[in-house]
């Protein structure tokens, strides 16, 4: 389970969606659950970034499920359905969008907590499928401190670092269970490729 967190405009959904399409290149259905935008609008945007999940859809590879309106005692049917849906395309990749979106639905975070052990955790292990949620932090380092953290096996925090009045997107893994990471600071560029990520940002 991998936790990706940063502040709004850093680049989340594109390398959450960048996860899913290399995923289908190489032959492994994903799903993408979005309780924060609508399925034609996610379509059109990766589309830009040529990101193709549209034919991926249509085989029946891809499914992305679009619960923008979705409160909390609508919550379990849905994780129901999420479970269904991954055993029915063989899902390998798992995006939920976002964390921060199921909290606010729960009137106790603790209970969002509960569903991800559970339902997410049993998925991820049980079933095997690399699953990511989307956090998102004003404060982007919060997340390695944050409750849910704990049943994270990686963490990964994208934000705006401010190098000679010019803001650059970074990314920095905070944590990656069982192996020794890289822990510095790097720049990512988005493109029309996706993400590419750079070298080590160093302040000046």
């Amino acid at each position: 389970m991998i936790l990706l967190a940063g502040t709004p405009g850093s680049g989340k959904t594109i390398f959450a969606s960048q996860l899913l399409h290399e995923g289908l290149k190489a032959n492994e259905p994903g799903i993408y659950v979005s309780f924060a935008e609508d399925n034609a609008t996610f379509l059109r945007n990766m589309h830009k970034l040529e990101m193709d999940f549209e034919k991926y859809e249509k085989n029946k590879r891809f499914k992305y499920l679009d619960l923008v309106t979705v409160k909390e005692k609508g919550i379990t049917s849905i994780f129901k359905r999420v479970f269904a849906e991954v055993h029915s395309i063989k899902a390998k990749r798992l995006v939920i969008d976002s964390i921060s979106a199921l909290n606010q639905a729960f009137e106790r975070k603790i209970d969002a907590r509960m569903l991800l052990h559970t339902v997410l955790g049993k998925i991820s292990r049980t079933m095997g499928v690399t699953t990511m949620l989307i956090s998102i932090e004003e404060e982007a380092s919060s997340a390695a401190s944050s409750m849910v953290s704990a049943l994270m096996d990686n963490i990964i925090s994208l934000r705006h670092v401010e190098i000679e009045s010019a803001l650059k997107r970074s990314l920095v893994i905070f944590k990656a269970r069982g192996t020794a990471h890289d822990r510095d600071i790097r720049e990512f560029e988005i493109t029309l490729k996706g993400m590419i990520v750079k070298g080590e940002i160093r302040r000046t």
